[in-house]
């Protein structure tokens, strides 16, 4: 992993490396930027909640544009996409002279075989700029992937427009059940580290389910901090996670007893490790954490209200939050608000993601 104090001065090296690896720097910015605007649309951009970062991404654009010189910037997105959405994982991709990644038939030893979404940094060090991608989270991208290099070939065929391949993603209207972390300070001074925290801490959410309900429970987490108003702390800002109960097994006549999941347990070990920021006694009663268990009614409700500049309100009912973080974390309460069924996670129908 990348040293956290030295992760600048990687960073400065990577760049003057990837910028002189490539065979035209203004045709690598412009992909490189074309390729950014696409992932923050569709939600795989952003380290924090496990998906590559900007100079994953870039690695990335680089290694595209060292195999495919001399070609335009639409073939080259095309490439792009057709590359990543292809790529052999259990290869990690580095700006070395290994050519880029074909598709070859796979022994079942082969196919088995974990592998993890690895960009190397370009100092020979073999650092990863990827350490933070979850199982969970390269699934999500590389659905992303195939999903683009499709509408590419679509756009290709004058069936569809380039606006369509970086459309933004339906996440707000996808989910039946999300979970809402609402990050709440007194004052800039305070909001500002805490939370940094949280973005550090954020992604132990994601690994504790893969940990702990993997086969029942999957998420897909938005990486994105959504700044709201609110009546009691005047610098709040909120991040949601989907939920998506996984379909039992039938009995042999297409159904099945219903499955359900308490989202309880890996709430209370990722608020154990939250409370260990270490300003928390310092600043005492002037930061917070409020988590809850939303449906899809109640975030459209506050969607609503925060695109209207009104003051945001917990949704849920009693029950469905969690807070007190500053004075420690206590039990959470029972009740069914904290359960997920296999009927009630089904995807809403009508929404084309």
């Amino acid at each position: 992993a990348i040293v956290q104090n030295m992760a600048g001065v990687y960073s400065r090296e990577g760049a003057e490396l990837i910028l002189a690896s490539v065979p035209n720097q203004s045709l690598f910015r412009n992909l490189l930027r074309f390729v950014r605007h696409w992932a923050k649309k569709r939600g795989v951009y952003g380290s924090f909640l496990g998906f590559p970062g900007g100079m994953a991404w870039a690695i990335c654009c680089a290694k595209v544009c060292q195999s495919s010189p001399g070609i335009e910037l639409s073939q080259l997105a095309g490439r792009f996409f057709r590359t990543m959405s292809r790529w052999d994982w259990r290869q990690p991709l580095s700006l070395d002279s290994s050519p880029v990644a074909t598709v070859h038939s796979m022994t079942a030893a082969e196919a088995t075989a974990p592998a993890e979404m690895t960009v190397l940094l370009p100092l020979g060090t073999g650092l990863s700029t990827t350490t933070q991608v979850t199982d969970t989270t390269m699934k999500i991208t590389q659905k992303e992937l195939r999903r683009a290099y499709k509408m590419v070939q679509q756009v290709e065929l004058c069936r569809a427009h380039w606006t369509d391949v970086y459309k933004e993603a339906k996440f707000f209207q996808r989910h039946r059940h999300y979970l809402e972390f609402d990050f709440m300070a007194s004052d800039e001074a305070i909001f500002a580290p805490w939370t940094q925290w949280g973005r550090q801490k954020l992604l132990e959410v994601i690994r504790l389910f893969e940990q702990m309900s993997s086969s029942i429970v999957t998420l897909r987490p938005w990486p994105e901090f959504l700044p709201f108003k609110d009546s009691d702390w005047p610098h709040a800002t909120a991040v949601f996670v989907g939920l998506h109960l996984e379909r039992g097994p039938t009995d042999g006549q297409g159904e099945g007893p219903r499955r359900s999941f308490d989202l309880r347990e890996p709430i209370v070990k990722f608020l154990e490790s939250v409370s260990q920021w270490p300003e928390a006694e310092a600043n005492a009663n002037k930061f917070e954490l409020l988590i809850k268990h939303v449906r899809l009614s109640e975030l459209q409700s506050w969607l609503e209200r925060r695109q209207q500049g009104q003051v945001g309100t917990s949704p849920g009912g009693a029950g469905t939050a969690i807070s007190g973080l500053s004075s420690g974390v206590g039990p959470l309460a029972s009740g069914n608000n904290w359960t997920v069924t296999e009927e009630d996670s089904t995807q809403p129908q009508n929404c084309n993601v």
